[in-house]
């Protein structure tokens, strides 16, 4: 009978040891689930360009545009612009003469919190564009890199609405 509790008390130990290592087990499952796994961070949705007649041009084109020079297919014209991770979109609203808007298309909160100068820059910019209507802006000496990323996507968006 001497031999039957020693069996029962080494079966609770076992019991214990299995228990435990199954929680640790499950700790373990759990960390590597929620910091692990990922290749990449999970990048956020932005609206899509609403007609496919309205899509951007390739980046790279794009002369001078003005007033005297440029005919327009009325209508909005988006182009992207890719920093790190996130789209910016850029949204120019045009009539067959004249440059009608120009801005940021829905910003999200991401975007203000890592590019501030984004917003105030293109209000800035827009406000130039609208009233000369042309992409020979006075620039500010504060931010060179910003207004140079944003009129470039500006005139890809007004060759994509140019009368071919």
């Amino acid at each position: 009978m001497s031999g039957t509790k020693i069996f029962v008390l080494q079966m609770k130990q076992i019991r214990k040891i299995l228990l435990i290592a199954a929680a640790a087990l499950a700790v373990l499952l759990i960390v590597f689930f929620l910091f692990g796994g990922r290749s990449e961070p999970a990048r956020p949705t932005m609206p899509q360009p609403p007609a496919p007649h309205q899509q951007p041009a390739p980046r790279g084109m794009g002369a001078q545009i003005g007033a005297t020079t440029a005919r327009y297919v009325p209508g909005t014209y988006y182009s992207e612009i890719v920093l790190s991770n996130s789209t910016i979109l850029v949204s120019v609203e045009v009539n067959e003469s004249s440059i009608t808007s120009v801005s940021i298309s829905e910003p999200y909160e991401a975007q203000e919190v890592f590019y501030p100068l984004m917003q105030p820059t293109m209000e800035n910019i827009a406000r130039q564009i609208v009233q000369t209507q042309s992409l020979d802006v006075q620039t500010s000496s504060d931010t060179p890199y910003t207004q140079e990323i944003l009129i470039s996507a500006i005139r890809n968006a007004l060759e994509a609405a140019r009368v071919r």
